[in-house]
């Protein structure tokens, strides 16, 4: 499984585990081996779970469906004009 998210690891986490709390959704981490049971309830074993069993990847895809890699860049670049033009008003 691999995750990719734009935020602290344990705020990530910790926000996740909430969800599924809210939700009443279980995981298919329940049946790997040696999954906290009280995951639910108790976040940092979900946390000390992951960064025991943590391995870094050596290659990430990703697909935008009917997007060309030059609309990626451009949208990207504007984004980021954007940003700076936002940052400038502040």
């Amino acid at each position: 499984m691999q995750g990719i998210f734009d935020t602290d690891f344990d705020k990530y986490t910790e926000d996740a585990v909430a969800l599924f709390s809210k939700a009443g959704v279980s995981t298919a981490f329940e049946n790997l081996e040696g999954f906290p049971e009280d995951w639910k309830t108790n976040p940092e074993a979900f946390v000390r779970f992951v960064r025991e069993h943590h391995c870094p990847s050596f290659i990430e895809y990703g697909e935008y469906p009917f997007v060309t890699a030059d609309e990626i860049k451009k949208a990207l670049r504007i984004k980021s004009a954007l940003s700076e033009m936002l940052d400038q008003l502040h």
